[in-house]
């Protein structure tokens, strides 16, 4: 009997011993469990991020290009929600959008959306291209291109209504992934910190 109890009191203190080494830290080196459960949790949310751009995207090149006071594309195809979708060249179509102040800079992001219907989102101007505010696409489309408007010191520039390169500088560029508003507003690759990995 005095043998099995002190069996018994010896496998109880084993029991708090391993228990108290292990509280907290899965190992010594390791991870806190709550910061393994918040990685884990931000690792869906980054697949998630990298599906959606598998299955929202534009395939090819629009290459856009100004036709005076409006916009010029090639024949493109897109992905939304996995499905392909295309839209034949357009040698002239107009977007249209607020007028941008003297001396400022802009980006217009171009979408599309699966009725092929295409629309321009401003971003918010700044005296400097670093300082302007990214714009998002509307739900349901699919950026195909951005236009950088450098505004003149004497005219504003006017989207669908001032000539392209008059008194401003414009820079077009074709989108190869830009997720849609309500998918991911921005571009940023993925960092240590968007996995919680700052403390590893």
């Amino acid at each position: 009997m005095k043998r099995l109890l002190s069996l018994v009191i010896v496998g109880l203190v084993s029991v708090v011993v391993l228990s108290s080494a292990f509280a907290g830290d899965i190992t010594a080196n390791g991870i806190f469990q709550k910061d393994l459960y918040t990685f884990l949790s931000n690792v869906k949310t980054v697949a998630d991020k990298a599906r959606l751009q598998s299955i929202n995207r534009v395939l090819g090149n629009a290459m856009v290009a100004s036709k005076t006071t409006s916009l010029g594309i090639a024949t493109f195809s897109w992905l939304y929600n996995g499905v392909a979708y295309s839209k034949d060249s357009n040698a002239s179509f107009s977007l249209t959008a607020s007028a941008q102040a003297t001396s400022t800079y802009n980006i217009y992001l171009f979408s599309i959306d699966i009725a092929g219907t295409a629309s321009a989102t401003k971003g918010i101007a700044s005296s400097t291209l670093a300082g302007v505010t990214w714009p998002s696409a509307p739900a349901g489309n699919v950026p195909f291109s951005y236009l950088i408007i450098k505004a003149g010191n004497v005219n504003n520039f006017t989207l669908g209504a001032s000539v392209f390169g008059t008194a401003s500088e414009t820079t077009f560029f074709s989108v190869g992934v830009i997720a849609s508003a309500g998918f991911l507003n921005n571009v940023n690759e993925t960092t240590t910190s968007d996995l919680s990995l700052t403390r590893l």
